[in-house]
């Protein structure tokens, strides 16, 4: 009987030591397979601290300018029209994506692939950073209400979109150096198509961000 349970306790064991090799070599395979997602993710994410950290260490000058922006922001964004707020929130969408799909036309557009989500990064760690370190828990709530709704679906969409102009760029840079041809039929039609739907994406977030502006954004006084 103890013999018996011995062995059932080494097969049990051996079994999970199994499932977590086989685990760790499919999170090896997913890295190996989705780095470039994985790298710009990190890229954005490294963006964010970097501007929430630079907030802390700014001059009373330039802190006091960044009251004075971040008022007439809000005043102008609670006193537009639902139309205008629309237009200027999908403008900013627009450039972005309108960069990274120009970008991946370019055989050597891949740093400035990589410098895109790191800038957009940046800019909302700015902004929430300055938010809750000036305002505190009233900033982080315009944050969670006002800005981060739309700011989530845009970044994925342009996350996703950086993705694809990597690969569209290094299939440009492959077959401009002779090294592979061109299997895949017509390359810029299934990335053009692609971006559309990004596009569409964009569009999407935008409407969410006037929609939040327009309930959420008076509730705030700065």
């Amino acid at each position: 009987m103890h013999k018996g349970t011995s062995i059932n306790l080494h097969n049990r064991r051996r079994k999970q030591y199994k499932h977590k090799t086989y685990d760790f070599t499919r999170i090896k395979m997913i890295l190996r397979e989705e780095w470039k997602m994985f790298t710009l993710v990190s890229l954005f994410f490294s963006g964010m601290i970097i501007g929430a950290i630079s907030v802390k260490h700014t001059d009373n000058m330039l802190n006091a300018r960044l009251v004075i922006m971040f008022s007439d922001y809000t005043m102008l964004r609670t006193t537009q029209s639902f139309f205008q707020t629309f237009i200027n929130s999908f403008s900013v969408c627009l450039l972005f994506l309108l960069v990274v799909f120009t970008s991946g036309l370019c055989a050597v557009g891949a740093p400035i692939i990589a410098i895109v989500p790191l800038f957009r990064g940046i800019g909302i760690g700015v902004v929430s950073g300055y938010l809750y370190s000036t305002y505190s828990m009233s900033g982080a709530g315009y944050c969670m209400t006002v800005i981060f709704p739309s700011a989530i679906i845009s970044t994925a969409a342009l996350l996703f979109g950086c993705n694809e102009s990597f690969i569209m760029s290094y299939e440009i840079y492959n077959i401009i150096s002779g090294k592979t041809q061109n299997k895949h039929g017509n390359l810029f039609k299934k990335y053009s198509i692609r971006f559309s739907i990004l596009l569409i994406i964009m569009l999407l977030s935008a409407i969410i961000d006037t929609i939040t502006t327009m309930i959420f954004a008076s509730k705030f006084n700065f």
